[in-house]
């Protein structure tokens, strides 16, 4: 997990608050996937106000209903989960030029090295980062949507400040009447899913770049506005801690790491440099003098 990187596109790592994983995630080996509305960015939190291009009007879908009935069909029925990954540039390998790879500039491109990321998701370096291994991840989630009908997209963010909608038939806001009126109403929005899904739910505008998301999306049109929990028990291979975390939330989290084959360190900085330092969830215990009993 904490090595030399060979493939940049082996982890996902989910940065959380410390409560979050000692209560929830590490001891019931899941993981949240939330609606849209949860989520901090309002391009992503808010209602998308969709353009109808002209067409045929059919009294059916008028603009006062239109706007909300796309909405309920496209958007509501998602439920995501945030991840960041990798750079290319972590991998320990040597470069075009011949010259050797220099393993402290390789440490900052790792998922788990990211103070930013510290700083804002995981509560200013009292939270964890949890690594989780990227395709047995997704087997879980592939195989708890085959079971509900659901559809998964996934795959990195792409980030690009938000212009003036072109109306066009690559605009993802915009979608023409003549599609309600051959397809349906559910048909066509299904359509415009499949179609637009990049559009709609993996652009993000350029501020948020250094954040190098990946995101898996659920689409289940059984249950809307409602949380999905995902096992990851196949695919959790690590939990980093912050260097302020408090000490009851660490010693939780240690317990629920004890007899696992699960991986534990320390993230701290020192003159910038990320150090990232395994532990041994027993021997912490031992440390903290709680080994035994609740503290």
């Amino acid at each position: 997990m904490h090595g030399f990187l060979t493939d940049p596109d082996e982890y996902l790592y989910h940065y959380t608050r410390a409560e979050v994983a000692a209560d929830h995630i590490l001891p019931d080996k899941t993981l949240r996937f939330s609606p849209l509305s949860n989520l901090n960015d309002p391009r992503d939190a808010g209602t998308r106000l969709f353009s109808i291009r002209s067409g045929a009007i059919t009294p059916e879908y008028d603009h006062a209903d239109v706007h909300a009935r796309l909405n309920s069909e496209i958007v509501r029925p998602c439920v995501i989960a945030s991840f960041t990954i990798d750079s290319p540039a972590a991998v320990m390998r040597r470069r075009p030029d011949g010259s050797e790879p220099n393993p402290i500039l390789a440490l900052h491109e790792r998922g788990f090295a990211r103070p930013r990321m510290w700083a804002q998701y995981a509560e200013n370096h009292t939270g964890v980062c949890i690594v989780l291994r990227r395709n047995a991840l997704e087997d879980a989630v592939m195989a708890l949507a085959r079971a509900t009908a659901a559809i998964v997209v996934k795959g990195p963010v792409t980030y690009q400040n938000a212009g003036l909608p072109s109306l066009g038939p690559t605009d993802p806001f915009a979608i023409s009447k003549d599609n309600f009126n051959r397809q349906g109403f559910s048909q066509a929005a299904d359509r415009h899913f499949d179609t637009h899904w990049r559009g709609l739910f993996f652009e993000k505008n350029a501020d948020w770049e250094s954040e190098r998301e990946y995101r898996i999306l659920v689409r289940n049109e059984v249950e809307h506005d409602a949380a999905l929990f995902v096992s990851i028990e196949a695919a959790l291979v690590g939990v980093v801690y912050g260097e302020k975390i408090a000490r009851g939330h660490l010693a939780t989290i240690a317990r629920n790491l004890l007899d696992t084959d699960i991986q534990l360190a320390e993230a701290r900085w020192q003159n910038g440099i990320p150090q990232i330092t395994p532990d041994n969830p027993r021997a912490l215990l031992q440390r903290m003098n709680v080994l035994d009993n609740g503290g």
